[in-house]
């Protein structure tokens, strides 16, 4: 108790609300200005940077809203594109074909596309016969562009990074602390999570315009050698009908449209749908060029995909996709939650309301990727099923779709959720009585709200702002770093011809 209301540093939350009333502070326009250039303009510019290259523009809008509607998906689509890249080298390491190191690279490149491998007589042609050298390295040059750096790149991620060092630097002065909380410290914290998503892409440089893809296809069907059966001396020919090549892009124009529908987007957001079907292509090739060098295995199957290690890949590549989630969301939580009225409130219950639901869509996101990759190898090998098998591929078809459309919703609604936070942070719509006081963690009789810090509040206050810095820094550079060190992998090296002709 103090003796004048002079000396008071803390306020009830019922005093405040008789006192102040009920309602939020008047917006100002000045603050909401400079708030929003400072600390959400440059995250927004810096989307522009992600890469695209669908033909459908609805597509690449998509991929923006998965982006910033689940974080973690989108850490987890990254971080499993340059692991597939690294476990494809050491698969094909063992190859001694002189073309194993130019199909790695073009398989490596060919993770953004929906592509089918079919195993036959053409696969084992293509990988065999030294004529087809040429296709390889046609379809690889022809798939060289890239979404790299840039120098609109480079300048959007170093406006970004000034504009977060400058306003953190700004924000520890105690002349421009507003003592609600209405800066943007926990924003610029958890937006940094789109940092280390745009520069590990740029890192990696996917090869995602899906309208080149389809000009390489077509520019390298006709370069296949294929044997000429016709004759006794089975001798090679030219492939004149293009749909027996044994690469293919799916167009969607069958059964399976709608359940594998995110595998036909080119944009590498949509890497997570493909991870399964991708790996069991990749053993369909290497399996055919250990069957030329006459070490065949068996024909790939659901147990070689597990035994690829793929489950591993996955695993590593959530684990790292939820350090970056939860580092940038605990960073802002960190920040929002130890600044005083210490505890849970308004804007700390958004921050965890958003890290929440981006991981539940990761979660159920990869939940649809299995169901749909079972459903589709059910109506592959099931030629006449009877019918309990027609029932559980369409229990399992729809359970896939459904969630899917339900993640896809979810992340819409996150992403409007965070950047409706930001603005109503920016208006100060949160600076009422009953967000100030954190209600949500004292109740009503026992909050109250911190009306002038004491030096023992400024030191607190200033060290989780550091933390908080610290952490969300700290994660993006771990993420950021595990990317970095899957790149550019040892490569196989020819060791000798497989055939001469």
């Amino acid at each position: 108790m103090v003796s004048t209301f002079a000396n008071a540093t803390a306020l009830t939350y019922r005093a405040c609300v008789k006192l102040c009333g009920a309602g939020p502070e008047s917006p100002s326009w000045t603050v909401i200005t400079q708030q929003f250039s400072a600390w959400l303009l440059p995250w927004l510019a810096l989307l522009s940077q992600l890469p695209f290259g669908a033909i459908d523009l609805l597509d690449n809008l998509s991929s923006i809203v998965l982006t910033v509607g689940s974080p973690t998906l989108a850490a987890y689509s990254l971080a499993i594109t340059v692991m597939n890249g690294r476990w494809i080298a050491q698969h094909f390491f063992t190859i001694q074909s002189p073309t194993a190191e130019t199909a790695v690279r073009v398989l490596s490149r060919l993770q953004q596309s929906p592509l089918q491998i079919v195993e036959g007589s053409g696969l084992n042609s293509l990988v065999e016969f030294r004529e087809n050298d040429l296709w390889w390295e046609a379809m690889l040059k022809h798939l060289s562009f890239v979404h790299t750096w840039s120098i609109s790149a480079a300048t959007s991620v170093a406006w970004v990074v000034i504009a977060y060092v400058f306003t953190v630097a700004d924000s520890f002065s105690p002349d421009n602390i507003q003592p609600f909380n209405t800066d943007g410290q926990g924003i610029g914290s958890q937006w940094l999570f789109l940092l280390a998503i745009v520069v590990g892409w740029l890192q990696l440089s996917p090869k995602c315009d899906a309208a080149s893809v389809h000009h390489a296809f077509e520019e390298t069907d006709h370069m296949m050698f294929v044997q000429d059966t016709s004759t006794p001396e089975k001798v090679l020919k030219q492939l004149e009908d293009s749909s027996q090549h044994p690469f293919e892009l799916l167009q969607g124009l069958h059964w399976q449209s709608s359940l594998r529908r995110d595998e036909y987007r080119g944009t590498p957001m949509f890497n997570y749908a493909r991870v399964l079907p991708w790996t069991l292509n990749i053993l369909k090739v290497s399996e055919a060029f250990r069957r030329v060098e006459s070490r065949p295995k068996q024909q790939p199957g659901m147990s070689d995909i597990w035994d690829s290690g793929v489950l591993w890949r996955i695993t590593l590549s959530s684990f790292f996709a939820l350090v970056l989630q939860w580092g940038t969301t605990g960073a802002a939580l960190v920040v929002v939650m130890l600044t005083p009225t210490i505890g849970l409130g308004c804007r700390s219950a958004c921050f965890l309301i958003y890290g929440g639901l981006s991981s539940v869509i990761w979660f159920f996101m990869m939940v649809s990727t299995f169901l749909t990759f079972g459903a589709t190898r059910m109506y592959e090998s099931q030629l006449r099923p009877t019918r309990s098998q027609q029932f559980s591929r369409f229990l399992l078809k729809w359970s896939a779709i459904l969630l899917r459309r339900f993640c896809k919703l979810a992340a819409i609604v996150n992403a409007l959720w965070i950047i409706v936070f930001c603005f109503f942070q920016f208006t100060g719509f949160f600076n009422r009585c009953w967000c100030n006081s954190n209600v949500l963690k004292w109740g009503a009789d026992k909050a109250y709200i911190v009306i002038q810090y004491t030096t023992q509040d400024w030191t607190a206050m200033t060290h989780a702002w550091i933390g908080g810095v610290g952490l969300g820094v700290g994660s993006a550079a771990i993420f950021a770093g595990f990317i970095a060190s899957q790149l550019n992998p040892p490569m196989p090296k020819p060791r000798g011809s497989i055939r001469e002709n």
